[in-house]
Parts: structure tokens; C-alpha cells; sequence
């Protein structure tokens, strides 16, 4: 039987039962990974400040005060001893420029310590400790076996994965995404895509929860995203890209059509193109709808964040 996966965005957490395969992506934020030797079960917690000040206003489990707390009652609710856990931090780079405050450069260094005060407080021995440097990485927790992959990002070639050049080099491919819940769609909208050499469909998602780990896995360079979905909708999980990490995104969709208050909602939420489903009459061949999604991809891939 395969691990569940589920991938982390700022200020959600996890505990788990069953094995499962926990995944975060860190910079500044940091992620404690709480694990019962025991019983086996484990979980992770992904927050970006140690606490709250006037300046930042954000959901609890954002705040590292709270996260981290929050964690351990619910290992604790699940019936965990505190002394029969472990922990692993990881995170808390040094990425931010500095604007001219030490609390606002060090954000990253405030994660830490209030890590280790809470984990101290309950008396949870940390068995690793990886943190700081200049660098983000990416973690992934087995909840069953505390093995924990941790990789850190060479900053150049993250950063050159991440930005959107003016000029794409001919022989770099813009990587797509494509999220609908219909297998149909997906592979129609796959097959009007791959008809440009230049562009490259990397990865297909029913969902925007299978979408969180394609994310972490391809970096695409543009994201086609449906609204109607299960488990949550496009609108809400394209807020969520465009807070978390923005990534260009083409909304396809029947309900968004032009001047209608979602296609608005979308453009607020910081959709880079929306594409009435229906007019680019998907289902009667591939034509039409190359001739109009292509050029929205290839524009889209030059949008800087």
C-alpha cells in the first residue's frame, strides 16, 4: 500500500496515523517535525514568524508561537506522551533582503529560536537541526519511519528556474502545468499544447492537492487551471499560489467568462489570462483551441512576480 502525500503551504499542519509522506518547500519559514518513536505516527507544521508584532497581521498557524503549540496538542489529543516524542527543525534561511530592520532581515533566525524555546519548554529532545544559511530546501517526511529527505536549493539555479525572463532561450522549453478535474479535458488541452515544440506539458493534475506536490516536484513556468474541482476550487487555490509562491496562471474554464463577476474574481486573484472553456470548442478538435491557449502560455511565461 502506498504512503498518503500531503504538501504544506504556510501555516497548515499535519499529524498523522498512517504513513504518510509530508512535503514543504522553506525559506525563511520554518517546519518542526514532531515524531512518537513509539507509536510511530508523526507530523510536520510549516509557519513563516515566530510571533505576531503590529506590523504582521496573519493566521494563527503562521506564527511559530502557535504552530508549533497547536502541533503538539494535537499529537497530544491523539493520544502521544510528550516524552515519547522527537523532533527535526528545518528552515529559517537567511533569503530576505534586509529592509532595514534586524527583525525584519533576521525573520529566519527569530523562527529558529522560537522552536527550540517551545520544544525545550516540553522537554522534546531535537535529534536534527537543520537551519539557516542563505539557501531554501525542500523536505520530505515519512510520519511512519521519521526518515526525513531534506535537499537545499543552489541558489542561482533556483533562482534561474524561478525567474521569467524577457526572452526565453529557444532551447528552454516553458514548462505547463495543467489542473482539471476532467481526464477528457486535460488530455485535449495536452494535445492542443503539445502541437509548439517550444512548449512542454510536464505534469497533469485531477486537483489542486495533487497539483501542491507537481509544484514541488516540475517548478512549472505556467500553470492552466480550472475552477470547478473537488476538494477546492481554482479561485481559492490559485489566492493560495499567489501568496505562497506565485507561478503565472491561465485560468479554463466555462464559468469565467469575459465580464462575468468570476472572471473578475480570478483577475483580482491574480490570474494572468482567462479562457472561456467552451469557445475554444475543445471537443470538436484542437485547432481553435492551439491557436488561442498557445499564445496565453507563451505571454504568460514572461510575467515577472
Amino acid at each position: 500500500m502506498k504512503n498518503r502525500k500531503v504538501f504544506l503551504l504556510p501555516g497548515e499542519l499535519t499529524f498523522q496515523r498512517l504513513p504518510t509522506e509530508v512535503t514543504t518547500i522553506l525559506g525563511s519559514c520554518v517546519a518542526v517535525c514532531i515524531y512518537d518513536k513509539k507509536k510511530h505516527w508523526g507530523g510536520m507544521n510549516h509557519y513563516m514568524l515566530a510571533s505576531a508584532d503590529a506590523r504582521h497581521s496573519m493566521e494563527q498557524n503562521k506564527m511559530g508561537v502557535f504552530a508549533i503549540n497547536n502541533l503538539l496538542k494535537i499529537a497530544q489529543k491523539s493520544g502521544c506522551s510528550f516524552s515519547d516524542l522527537e523532533a527535526s527543525i528545518y528552515g529559517g534561511a537567511k533569503v530576505l533582503k534586509s529592509q532595514g530592520n534586524t527583525i525584519q532581515s533576521d525573520i529566519g533566525g527569530q523562527n529558529i529560536l522560537i522552536a527550540k524555546d517551545i520544544l525545550a519548554k516540553h522537554n522534546i529532545q531535537i535529534m536534527r537541526n537543520e537551519t539557516g544559511g542563505q539557501a531554501g530546501r525542500r523536505i520530505c517526511m515519512n510520519t511512519h519511519t521519521n526518515e526525513i529527505k531534506h535537499e537545499v536549493f543552489d541558489k542561482d539555479k533556483t533562482k534561474a528556474k524561478h525567474d521569467k525572463l524577457q526572452d526565453l532561450n529557444a532551447k528552454n522549453k516553458i514548462k505547463v502545468l495543467i489542473v482539471d478535474d476532467s481526464q477528457v479535458v486535460r488530455n485535449l488541452i495536452n494535445e492542443a499544447i503539445c502541437t509548439d515544440p517550444s512548449i512542454e506539458v510536464t505534469g497533469m493534475a485531477a486537483n489542486p492537492y495533487e497539483t501542491r506536490e507537481l509544484i514541488a516536484k516540475d517548478l512549472p513556468d505556467v500553470i492552466c487551471l480550472d475552477i470547478i474541482m473537488p476538494k477546492m476550487d481554482g479561485c481559492t487555490f490559485l489566492k493560495k499560489i499567489m501568496k505562497y509562491k506565485p507561478i503565472p496562471t491561465i485560468i479554463i474554464s466555462t464559468i469565467a467568462q469575459e465580464g462575468s463577476e468570476m472572471y473578475n474574481k480570478v483577475l483580482a486573484a491574480g490570474a494572468v489570462g482567462v479562457l472561456d472553456k467552451e469557445k475554444l470548442e475543445i471537443y470538436k478538435g484542437i485547432s481553435k483551441a492551439s491557436s488561442v491557449i498557445i499564445p496565453q502560455i507563451k505571454r504568460a511565461s514572461k510575467k515577472v512576480f
